[in-house]
């Protein structure tokens, strides 16, 4: 378990986006990923979420991609 990074994700989930972008800055993309996994997101939302975080794609797409998702 990586406390930066669960704090990072859990500032994600409750809207503090700035204060989730600048955790992000100093943790590798792989570790965001298998965090988010390790609190219970499958690997697609953990890969949105870490892709978010980096800067790689826009708030906007990872909402879309977030909500566009098959029923599990």
């Amino acid at each position: 378990m990586n406390a930066k990074a669960q704090e990072v994700i859990h500032n994600l989930l409750n809207g503090n986006l700035e204060d989730a972008k600048e955790g992000a800055t100093y943790l590798a993309t792989i570790t965001i990923v298998q965090e988010a996994e390790t609190l219970g997101n499958n690997y697609n939302e953990a890969l949105l979420m870490a892709c978010y975080l980096k800067g790689i794609i826009p708030f906007e797409d990872y909402c879309e991609a977030l909500n566009n998702r098959k029923p599990r």
